[in-house]
């Protein structure tokens, strides 16, 4: 048999044993280390950390401030803002579900009541329930306001605030409902700067709480509550560990999107999971390597460009025209920042008919947020 033959003859017998199954594929390699593939993914884990607030790093300080707070409304009421700010991924909805947990297991008599900030502004049906009734649409904002007005002292939590552009409406309205008012508010921190001398026009901020990056000790607390869920044969060891937190900065949701990312880069190279080179691979390929070097040299013109690209929130991403409305810059000026800025990995652009739209990185996201939040401290 020539080598021609042999080759052919390989490629059957390959075949064969794909037809029967037998391929080394990735949830096969999963299961060989010890892994359940059906969790291994991103998702999976969010909503399982979500939904589990007591398996996770809680941010014990923060929920100590709201609960402070919180005692104190029970006790005198008032109107009480506590504007909670933290990077994408951060860990703002964790955080919201462990402050509803824990609320609920005091017994103060406060009407606790949670939204998406976007929600109110939806239509909803009144009267479907009741036969004798005309049924009618209204605002959810409105059907929310009848339903707490009377309430004496009603503690509302709003998410995404700053993805609503009612948010001052609707906390305006929501406070003249009731007697007494404690807001608890979520917000990115470039949407909570933009709006926040909006919200304070109505109600006084008593307090802004910041959720931080979490500590290298509190990455390896996370890692081993992730191995826990996900399984694995082998824990992460601190080589591992180490280079994740660093190109994540500590942010729990990026942290985490590189050590699954790590899982498929293993596989694909022949290594074993949780392998330095793998995490190292990982790290490419979400385009975070040097992240905070190269957003830490960003230009104030590049970084207003970029906070104005978040502030835009057009999931389809922001027109170069747009930019030169809102930064009163000439059209070439605009097109010069924005090919550096892709030619940096910090942008990405979708081409749109004859237009380009232009949006921030996803996995870069949270790391220019980090920047603008220090600009904000610095220049106060």
């Amino acid at each position: 048999m020539d080598n021609k033959d042999s080759k052919f003859g390989q490629f059957e017998a390959a075949f064969e044993n794909g037809q029967r199954g037998q391929v080394s594929d990735y949830e096969t390699w999963l299961e060989s280390h010890g892994f359940r593939p059906e969790r291994v993914s991103t998702e999976v884990i969010r909503s399982h950390f979500t939904e589990h607030t007591e398996r996770t790093v809680d941010y014990d300080q923060q929920l100590q401030e709201v609960g402070e707070f919180a005692g104190h409304f029970a006790a005198r009421g008032g109107t009480i803002h506590l504007a909670v700010t933290g990077v994408s991924g951060v860990g703002k909805t964790l955080f919201r579900r462990t402050v509803e947990d824990a609320l609920d297991r005091v017994e103060a008599g406060l009407e606790v009541y949670s939204f998406e900030c976007n929600d109110l502004g939806d239509k909803v049906t009144i009267g479907e329930s009741d036969p004798s009734m005309e049924t009618y649409e209204e605002s959810r904002l409105q059907k929310v306001a009848e339903d707490v007005a009377g309430d004496e002292n009603a503690v509302f939590i709003l998410d995404d605030c700053g993805e609503d552009k009612r948010a001052r409406k609707s906390m305006t309205r929501l406070e003249s409902s009731v007697e007494n008012g404690l807001f608890v508010t979520f917000w990115s921190p470039e949407l909570w700067g933009y709006d926040r001398d909006e919200i304070e026009r109505e109600i006084d901020t008593t307090k802004q709480i910041k959720l931080p990056g979490l500590s290298k000790t509190e990455c390896s607390e996370l890692a081993s509550a992730l191995v826990e869920f996900i399984g694995g044969d082998a824990a992460l060891s601190e080589d591992a560990v180490v280079p994740a937190f660093k190109h994540s900065n500590g942010i729990p949701g990026l942290f985490i999107q590189v050590l699954v990312k790590s899982l498929k880069q293993a596989f694909l190279e022949g290594q074993e999971p949780w392998d330095s080179e793998s995490i190292d691979q990982a790290v490419d390929q979400l385009g975070i390597t040097d992240a905070t070097e190269r957003v830490g040299s960003l230009s104030q013109a590049k970084l207003q460009l970029i906070r104005h690209m978040l502030i835009d929130q057009d999931p389809r991403g922001i027109r170069p025209k747009r930019l030169v409305e809102l930064l009163d810059r000439d059209k070439s000026t605009i097109s010069y920042h924005l090919n550096d800025l892709l030619s940096r990995g910090l942008v990405d652009s979708v081409t749109e008919g004859r237009s380009v739209r232009y949006s921030v990185d996803r996995f870069i996201k949270p790391i220019v947020q980090m920047r603008l939040e220090k600009e904000v401290e610095i220049n106060g």
